[in-house]
């Protein structure tokens, strides 16, 4: 329950979503919503599916989702300036969140 309710954040903090607006998209308190990124509550396939299309992708890509493939290619020495980096990132980020 906890892995995904972290995949669930990473992907909102990535999308720019607040657990306000997920909670009031899901119609519930933001903090009976917190408690399932916090993984406290058991998570029915059938509201997954909802968290999913509120952040426009596939429920499979909520299961696939690796943070650290994304944010340890940030710690990655390399020769490319910070910001490049971030783009990088970003753009690694935005191609593996779209349905």
């Amino acid at each position: 329950m906890k892995e995904i309710g972290t995949k669930i954040r990473k992907v909102r903090e990535l999308k720019g979503f607040s657990q306000q607006y997920m909670a009031s998209q899901l119609h519930m308190s933001q903090n009976n919503y917190s408690k399932i990124e916090l993984g406290y509550v058991k998570i029915p396939m059938e509201r997954i599916h909802k968290i999913a299309e509120i952040l426009q992708i596939a429920p499979t890509k909520l299961f696939e989702f690796d943070v650290n493939q994304i944010f340890d290619s940030l710690a990655q020495p390399t020769n490319q300036p910070t910001n490049l980096k971030r783009k990088t990132v970003a753009t690694y980020s935005n191609s593996f969140l779209k349905n």
